[in-house]
């Protein structure tokens, strides 16, 4: 059975108990020779659902202020850097967080700033069969297909990379593609991770898509006038918790 939420917040807390207290699987995972072998325990498979989020729904509020306000900050701070695209050529995502120098690339630039994947990447095209169009970013793409046909399964915004995939890269981006959806004048946002840290992934990818459910809502009014927000679903492969981070688990839930 599917799991349906009225908001965020109790969408995090029921996700958070739910890996904590009925966990499929606990394993030692290998992140990087670097990085040294993690315990954690996921639910594998997992899919939820937040029926039509609000644009203020982007704060997920748990039992801890102190927790709250980590998130909080670091929610404003991260959706600057990333609608800017920033790549971290200037270390300012590593001041944000020390995780980005961590999986850094060799020459100091990051891979998983969603903000230059779907604004500032244009990589979507092919100019062998189609070179009048040139090449286009994620954003556009979707946006144009949901333009041209409204009830359209082709608004699919690509994040993990095939360039991405060369062995010795810590930045594999979690979320794989995201889609969006409109049926019966309702905009649906369905996001598909690879892999999903319920304490340093989930609350700030799912803030962010809520933000671009809007967005793309707000750009498509002219064509669509009558058009409302859906539903998000997220769909993760691995969403875990490490063993590390317990404590906080535990506070958030108020345990």
């Amino acid at each position: 059975m599917i799991k349906t939420y009225d908001s965020f917040s109790e969408a995090y807390l029921g996700i958070l108990n739910d890996i904590f207290n009925n966990y499929d699987m606990e394993e030692t995972v290998i992140k990087s020779e670097k990085y040294n072998h993690a315990s954690l325990i996921e639910k594998l498979g997992y899919k939820f659902v937040i029926k039509e989020p609000k644009e203020l729904d982007i704060y997920p509020i748990t039992k801890s202020e102190e927790r709250n306000k980590v998130i909080r900050d670091y929610i404003d701070k991260e959706v600057i850097l990333f609608d800017d695209g920033n790549d971290n050529s200037d270390g300012k995502m590593s001041e944000l967080s020390k995780i980005w120098k961590i999986i850094s690339n060799p020459d100091g630039t990051i891979n998983s700033n969603y903000g230059l994947m779907i604004y500032h990447t244009k990589d979507a095209g092919n100019l062998k069969h189609q070179p009048d169009q040139g090449y286009i970013n994620q954003w556009d793409w979707a946006k144009q297909r949901l333009m041209h046909n409204m009830t359209t399964l082709q608004a699919i915004l690509h994040f993990n990379r095939t360039t991405h995939q060369w062995t010795n890269n810590k930045d594999q981006p979690c979320t794989v593609f995201i889609q969006f959806l409109i049926r019966n004048n309702k905009l649906h946002l369905y996001g598909y991770m690879r892999s999903n840290d319920a304490v340093y992934g989930t609350p700030y990818n799912i803030s962010y898509f809520i933000r671009l459910m809007h967005r793309m809502k707000n750009e498509l009014k002219t064509r669509y006038p009558n058009l409302e927000i859906g539903n998000y679903t997220h769909n993760a492969t691995s969403l875990h918790i490490y063993k590390r981070n317990f404590d906080k688990v535990k506070i958030m839930l108020g345990l």
